[in-house]
């Protein structure tokens, strides 16, 4: 899965370009969401999407040490 901040038409502009839905299935764009990493609502957000009681097993990658405390703190 991907969360990305981003605006809703751009990423799927990009997704389509290089044929990323063939490598990852569920995204979750800020855009979509009407919040943004690292709002503690977007963490919330996906982890009710994915049905995820026990987020704790999820792996969070991101090139902002902000996004990363925040999902931290949500239990990621």
């Amino acid at each position: 899965m991907c969360l990305s901040n981003d605006v809703s038409e751009w990423s799927k502009k990009l997704r389509d370009k290089f044929d990323l839905t063939e490598y990852i299935k569920k995204w979750f764009i800020s855009g979509d969401l009407k919040c943004r990493k690292p709002s503690p609502q977007i963490y919330r957000k996906v982890l009710e999407n994915l049905n995820v009681t026990d987020p704790s097993g999820i792996l969070f990658i991101d090139d902002n040490i902000d996004n990363t405390i925040a999902a931290d703190k949500a239990g990621i």
